[in-house]
């Protein structure tokens, strides 16, 4: 995954196993990366920084589903957060679920709407998904609510949650991913 944690982009005070965990995933050291990176996360649990780069690390390893699991974690620190909705669009697209790394990255564009990036990874998925025109929106339930409708649930961008469960169970080791709504 060519996505990476910089230091100009940690939260104020974040903890150093950020930069440690980031520079043993860049030089392939994914088992010390993920030891290091659980160990801080068991200090700071709701770090949605930490989850991201454990999703990163996971994904290199090629264990799609904890990476998925590390950034619906992040996702539940903070909602909305636009690694972790990088991430799973990155895993939906290289799992060919084109509809879903759209969704992904529709969200992940309403967040940072100037991304260049961003822009060009939305317009090579939708260049790649036959079964819907290039321009088809997420669909809006009610747009007097503003749910929108991602197929599996709802979202409710307002309050970055689903209105129903994750039937997933998650992990036990990472607490901030049981959460059922996020």
């Amino acid at each position: 995954m060519s996505d990476s944690y910089s230091a100009s982009s940690a939260p104020a005070g974040a903890p150093s196993f950020l930069d440690l965990g980031e520079r043993l995933r860049q030089h392939g050291q994914l088992d010390a990366a993920v030891t290091v990176t659980m160990n801080g996360l068991r200090q700071w649990p709701t770090l949605a920084a930490g989850h991201d780069l454990l999703g990163r690390i996971e994904a290199d390893r090629g264990d799609d589903r904890a990476a998925a699991e590390a950034w619906g974690a992040a996702l539940a620190c903070e909602p909305g957060h636009l690694g972790a909705l990088k991430g799973l669009a990155f895993l939906a697209f290289r799992g060919h679920d084109f509809a879903a790394a759209e969704r992904h990255l529709e969200l992940a564009v309403a967040r940072a709407p100037h991304d260049a990036a961003l822009l060009g990874a939305l317009d090579r998925v939708r260049s790649r998904r036959p079964s819907a025109p290039a321009d088809e929106p997420i669909r809006l339930d009610d747009p007097d609510s503003g749910l929108l409708d991602l197929r599996a649930r709802q979202y409710e961008p307002h309050l970055g949650r689903f209105r129903t469960m994750d039937s997933y169970e998650g992990r036990q080791e990472l607490p901030a991913g049981l959460h059922k709504y996020v």
